[in-house]
């Protein structure tokens, strides 16, 4: 019997969500396999400097000199994969480590998701619970990095925070949308469920041109933050007591990390519960449990958002007015 190690070339670009995502599904097929995750050299990259992912982890260099079969996986998956391709390379790789020594190598978007693992999970294609550990640890390490926000989510009963990813305003199957009347609908919708409450809305965003972003920050109770540093634009959205999520790969992993009630736009498709069309990697069968879908007219379950704020202590120190 063979030793397994399990690392992933970092190299689909993008910025930091996309860059986390290449390296997160060496971490989940690490964790799926029971193979020893390595650090890659790509992985010292600076966009992935917030997320704390190489500590404590031995580098791909100590296997120099060591015997072994290396295996690269090239198939392309962007939004993860597709649960045969997955089983094919499980079943490969779990064969060569019976013989011998293996390095797995993940590379050019081959990728595996938080969703894929729990929904096969839950769907039982697969016996083990991969999420749920490395979701923990991923967190675990980016809150070691981030131990707090940075102070530009104001102050407010409930602070609410989205991050609106280039032109694209909301949801949207097309790409196309860029609703406005989709925000201005969610706004008016949580100012009711929290009625008798400080709220204040901060909309982080690279769009300094967009009339609809300067239709927002004109609205009241909403600030807008231009540009920044996505360390901080994500360390903030994780600390928000509501994070309200968009399509983009930053937004998804700021939602795996929120402290608070994540509302997750959704098409309105009552088979797949959380779109990936909608959101980035977030086509749940079984909703994480601070998650909340949002239809597309800005509704959602105001009993089911005051249920998981208080559980998550969000609500202890509310002043009313």
């Amino acid at each position: 019997m063979g030793k397994l190690y399990v690392t992933a070339i970092q190299n689909s670009g993008g910025s930091y969500g996309h860059r986390l995502t290449d390296v997160a599904a060496a971490y989940l097929f690490a964790e799926w396999l029971g193979g020893e995750l390595l650090a890659d050299k790509t992985w010292g990259d600076p966009f992935l400097e917030p997320f704390n992912i190489t500590q404590g982890l031995r580098p791909v260099s100590v296997l120099k000199g060591v015997e072994k079969r290396t295996r690269y996986y090239v198939r392309s998956s962007w939004y993860g994969m597709r649960y045969e391709w997955a089983k094919e390379i499980e079943e490969e790789i779990l064969q060569l480590a019976s013989e011998s020594d293996v390095l797995f190598v993940l590379k050019d978007a081959c990728r595996v998701t938080l969703a894929n693992l729990r929904n096969w999970y839950h769907r039982g294609k697969i016996d083990k619970d991969v999420y749920t550990p490395v979701l923990h640890d991923l967190r675990e390490r980016f809150y070691e990095r981030n131990p707090e926000p940075t102070g530009r989510l104001g102050f407010a009963d409930v602070r609410v925070a989205c991050f609106i990813r280039r032109a694209f305003m909301a949801y949207t199957r097309d790409y196309a949308g860029n609703s406005i009347e989709f925000y201005k609908a969610l706004i008016a919708e949580l100012k009711g469920a929290l009625a008798g409450r400080r709220v204040l809305f901060t909309f982080f965003t690279q769009e300094y041109d967009s009339d609809d972003v300067k239709e927002l920050a004109e609205l009241p109770g909403v600030n807008v933050i231009y540009g920044g540093d996505y360390a901080q634009n994500m360390r903030d959205l994780a600390y928000a007591d509501i994070y309200v999520g968009s399509h983009s790969s930053s937004s998804t992993w700021a939602a795996y990390f929120s402290t608070g009630v994540v509302l997750v736009p959704t098409d309105g498709d009552e088979e797949v519960s959380i779109s990936k069309q909608a959101m980035k990697g977030m086509d749940h069968v079984v909703y994480p449990e601070n998650f909340i879908p949002v239809a597309p007219d800005g509704t959602f379950s105001h009993v089911g958002l005051m249920e998981k704020l208080d559980r998550l202590g969000k609500l202890s120190e509310v002043v009313l007015v």
